[in-house]
């Protein structure tokens, strides 16, 4: 079959060729062979039989007789050829051009104009050197394949890896940072945020030192107060009222570690699994069993993965630079992707999730990663509301379909739904139901503003009979600048 394909490839190639050829060859012979110039139509003939594919160029009149014929020789010399016996047969039963072969060529005719009296130009071509073209242009593409696959895995490597090791080592860090205050992580990355967080865990170990030897200090003088507590009752409850203060500010900090360090914790599966596709790739790519398909499935597994945790650290660095792809994307597979992503999260607080997907949606403008991180913001949101309403059967249910243009996706709970005097605030920046060690009041502003911003479309919320039903709108079509 591959010899079948090589075999075809060639003949279609210089079947082309040979029409081209072939009709700037009788345009140019019509006009001398009107002034009988036979000298000039031998150099025009011999000027195309330098062309390297071309064997034999031969001048027919109209009774299917050579008139002229230039053709190589073995050392591809230029030979000419007048009036030789061969004639050439069932020529005449072709209107305009046709194409034909043999073992070793392939030949094509044409008749020259309509001005001049029936003659015909024949072209014949080498199978040979057609073939040794066809090498020539498959190792070439072979060896751009090499490079290429060279140079991806050298920038995968520059920009996936070594900033996974530095994130990798900044979780591993902030695991251990209630444990080590005052420890200081050394970072030298060239992605601006890595640096920012490793910054922001320096500054806060340094706090927690700080804040340590403060309560230490209180400790030691509470120990000393005790001895005298007769005599200084009233200095002793101002100095109580002052440590708790330090011991609230303190507390605070200590679950701003606890959070960073339950982020660690979140981050460390898709670590573990983009480390996991990186040794599959070099494995593959070792084993030449590397292709085109499994390594992009590779690089868009793993750029879902670093994206995802990227927009958590831009979430609280800066709540207003956003990043707009505007490339077309398959918002079914992006809506699957989501789903899978947060679905253990919801399985593990026993929630029941149901996904109704019309498939082939695609969405000409924004970004992906934009649509999925505003979905998973929604359904923490919800996951959170049926843990804290201690709902017994936890449902959410997710839909997307498209009517016309338009593009929905709506999530459903059975949490209760939420109160009218705060609904109108849901979207608002640091607005929580939550206590505020347990939410920052960021994920639903954050996703709304993604919605409106990034995909000229618009998030909403209404209560229905079993909870709240959020739901996502926007159109397909592409932007109009």
């Amino acid at each position: 079959m591959a010899g079948y394909n090589q075999y075809s490839f060639v003949k279609e190639e210089l079947e082309h060729d040979s029409k081209v050829i072939i009709k700037e060859l009788s345009a140019s012979l019509e006009k001398y062979l009107l002034l009988h110039d036979y000298g000039e139509i031998e150099s025009i003939m011999r000027r195309f039989s330098l062309i390297e594919v071309i064997q034999s160029i031969s001048l027919i009149d109209e009774n299917s007789m050579p008139l002229l014929t230039i053709r190589k020789d073995v050392n591809k010399e230029l030979q000419l050829e007048i009036n030789t016996d061969k004639k050439y047969t069932n020529i005449e039963k072709h209107a305009g051009f046709f194409f034909t072969e043999d073992n070793h060529s392939y030949f094509s005719y044409k008749p020259i104009g309509n001005s001049v009296k029936k003659k015909w130009v024949m072209v014949e071509m080498s199978k040979e050197i057609g073939y040794a073209r066809l090498m020539d242009l498959l190792l070439l593409v072979n060896i751009t394949g090499i490079i290429l696959i060279g140079f991806l895995s050298f920038i995968i490597y520059k920009i996936i890896y070594q900033p996974l090791k530095h994130i990798e080592y900044l979780t591993s860090f902030s695991s251990t940072l209630h444990k080590s205050y005052g420890v200081n992580c050394e970072v030298n990355s060239s992605i601006y945020e890595i640096n920012s967080l490793a910054d922001s865990l320096n500054q806060l170990s340094q706090e927690l030192l700080k804040n340590q030897a403060i309560r230490t200090k209180q400790n030691e003088e509470l120990r000393v107060f005790n001895t005298e507590l007769t005599s200084r009752v009233e200095e002793e409850v101002l100095k109580n009222r002052e440590k708790d203060i330090l011991l609230l500010n303190n507390s605070r900090l200590a679950a701003l570690a606890e959070m960073i360090g339950n982020i660690a914790h979140q981050w460390r599966q898709p670590l573990n699994a983009i480390a996991l596709l990186i040794q599959s790739l070099q494995i593959s790519y070792e084993l030449d069993d590397l292709n085109k398909k499994e390594f992009n499935e590779f690089v868009d597994d793993s750029l879902l993965q670093v994206d995802y945790l990227s927009r958590t650290i831009d979430d609280f660095r800066d709540l207003t630079k956003d990043e707009i792809d505007n490339e077309p994307f398959n918002v079914s597979e992006i809506l699957s992707k989501t789903f899978r992503l947060i679905e253990p999260s919801l399985m593990n607080a026993s929630i029941q999730s149901t996904l109704d997907i019309q498939d082939g949606i695609i969405c000409h403008h924004s970004s992906a990663n934009a649509l999925s991180q505003a979905i998973i913001n929604i359904l923490n949101n919800a996951k959170d509301a049926l843990i804290q309403q201690d709902v017994n059967e936890k449902e959410i249910h997710i839909q997307l379909k498209q009517v016309g243009t338009t593009i929905e996706i709506s999530i459903n709970d059975n949490a209760g739904g939420i109160p009218t005097e705060i609904i109108e605030k849901i979207f608002n920046a640091y607005f929580t139901t939550k206590h505020q060690s347990n939410g920052t009041g960021l994920g639903l502003y954050i996703s709304k503003k993604i919605i409106n911003k990034e995909m000229d479309g618009r998030l909403e919320v209404i209560n229905n009979a079993k909870g709240a039903c959020f739901r996502i709108v926007f159109s397909n079509s592409r932007r109009i600048c």
